[in-house]
C-alpha cells in the first residue's frame, strides 16, 4: 500500500502518468485544505433534495456536466456523497488531442446523441450565464439559479427559460419545472 493510499484510501487510483498523479494529488490536497473534511457545508441548500427527487423520476437520467476534469469531478461528488444520484458524472478529459476543443455544450450534445435523447427532452440547470449559453447551444431547456439579484438579471438577459432565486426553489417548484414527482 502506498503512502498516498494509506493517507487517503477513498481517493481514485493514481493516473497512469506520474505527472498527472502528482497534479491530482496536489489538487485533492488543496481541496481538503480549502474545504476541510466537512464537505456538507459547501453543498447548496436544497441541492441534495433536488437530486434525490430527480433521481427518483422514472426513465430520466440525471447527469452532472462540469468544467472540472473527470477525476476531480468524481472525487468531489463522492466526498459530498451525491454521486449516487447521478446516472453519469462528466468532466473534461484529463488529456485532449491537440487542437481539440470542448465545452459543456459539445459534451451535452454528444451525451444526448449517444443516448438517443432528443434535446427537447433535456433540461440544463446552471448558476452562471455561461451555463445558460451552453444549454442554449446544445438546444436544451435551461433553468438558471440566480443566487444573487445581479445573477438573476444576468440569467434573464441571457435568455434562461426559467430563473429561480435559489436551489431550494427548484424543490419547491419541482412539479412545475419537471412534472409530478415519482410516486413512492
Amino acid at each position: 500500500i502506498s503512502e498516498r493510499e494509506a493517507k487517503h484510501p477513498s481517493l481514485p487510483p493514481p493516473a497512469v502518468d506520474e505527472c498527472r498523479h502528482v497534479f491530482y494529488s496536489a489538487v485533492q490536497e488543496q481541496q481538503l485544505a480549502q474545504f476541510g473534511t466537512n464537505f456538507e457545508e459547501y453543498l447548496l441548500a436544497g441541492a441534495r433534495d433536488l437530486l434525490q427527487l430527480l433521481s427518483q423520476q422514472r426513465n430520466k437520467k440525471v447527469v452532472l456536466v462540469t468544467a472540472n476534469e473527470q477525476p476531480q469531478a468524481e472525487w468531489v461528488t463522492e466526498k459530498v456523497d451525491i454521486a449516487k444520484y447521478f446516472t453519469d458524472v462528466i468532466g473534461y478529459p484529463t488529456v485532449m488531442d491537440e487542437g481539440q476543443s470542448l465545452s459543456k455544450a459539445t459534451i451535452m450534445a454528444d451525451y444526448l446523441q449517444r443516448h438517443a435523447i432528443p434535446p427537447a427532452n433535456a433540461v440544463f440547470i446552471g448558476d452562471g450565464v455561461s451555463d445558460i449559453k451552453y444549454g442554449q447551444e446544445a438546444q436544451v431547456h435551461t433553468i438558471g439559479v440566480a443566487n444573487t439579484l445581479q445573477g438573476g438579471n444576468d440569467l434573464i438577459a441571457r435568455g434562461a427559460e426559467y430563473v429561480v432565486c435559489h436551489t431550494t426553489d427548484l424543490v419547491k417548484h419541482f412539479s412545475l419545472l419537471f412534472g409530478p414527482p415519482a410516486p413512492e
